[in-house]
Order: C-alpha cells, then structure tokens, then sequence
C-alpha cells in the first residue's frame, strides 16, 4: 500500500474514544467552607447614625460668585429669565415662564431635500462602480430608507 491508501483508510474509520470519569464515594458530604457573596458584602457601608450632624442640600438658584479673574476674563452672569425693557412691556410683551405648553406632536408635512423617485434613481445601480465619498449618494439611501420605513409602517397600522 501507498502513502494516498493508507490515508484514505485511516480517514474512512473514524477513531472513537471513551473517557470514563468515576467520583470518589465518601460516607459524609464534604461541606466547603462558604463565605458570604452579594451587593451587601461588596458595597457595604455604616449605616447613618443621629449623632452626626445632617448636610442640608442647598437650592440650585443660589447666587453664584465669580472669582476676579473669571471676571476680568470677560465672563458675565446670565440671568434665568430674559430682561423685558418698561416700553416693550407696555406693549403686552411679558416673559412666558414655564407653564407655556410645548407640543410635542409631530408638525405634520416634512419636506425632503429630493424626491422618492430622485433617491431611487441616484442609488439604481451597483455600488462598486460609485463613488462612496459622494455626500449626494448617502443623502440618497437615507431618504430612500425614510420611504421604506413609512410604508412598513403603513402596513402595520
């Protein structure tokens, strides 16, 4: 027999082994000594006590100073809410605070800088044979990829 048989039967009978792992029996359970394990262990702190005196948080709006060298920098404070001049505020101008409401429903038409057909037109064809650093090319597959959303979403609802 050649070297080219003797591989072919050797690739033919495949080898199997079996390894047997046995235990050790013991008349008693071993108990391993366990220590404790947990959030507990690792991020435990004393607990406050009332003999230590109790930090009072300060309110965000507290005046703030600016050192002399901040301010000769050039550096102002800004007030919180806009100064309205007495002519303006004659006027019915005044500040409209928080309460004013923000609408957070969608405006409704969006504008795209180019069409659906525009997109598909400039994105047709294989992508090896254009140029990746045209900016024009990904405003493209973008839009293009807003269409395809809009219409799963169409056929969803």
């Amino acid at each position: 027999m050649d070297d080219t048989q003797k591989q072919q039967q050797q690739v033919q009978q495949p080898v199997t082994t079996q390894t047997v792992v046995q235990f050790p029996q013991t008349a008693q359970p071993v108990s391993m000594p366990t220590a404790p394990s947990g959030s507990f262990v690792k991020e435990g702190e004393p607990m406050p006590s009332a003999s230590k005196p109790v930090e009072m948080i300060k309110p965000a709006e507290a005046p703030v100073e600016l050192p002399k060298e901040v301010e000769q920098a050039g550096v102002k404070e800004v007030k919180p809410t806009p100064t309205i001049p007495e002519e303006v505020k004659k006027l019915g101008v005044q500040h409209a605070g928080a309460a004013t409401p923000v609408s957070t429903q969608p405006a409704g038409f969006v504008k795209l800088p180019m069409t659906q057909q525009q997109a598909q037109a400039k994105i047709k064809g294989n992508f090896l044979f254009k140029n990746p650093s045209e900016s024009v090319l990904w405003l493209a597959m973008l839009i293009a990829r807003q269409f395809q959303m809009k219409e799963k979403e169409k056929q969803k609802g």
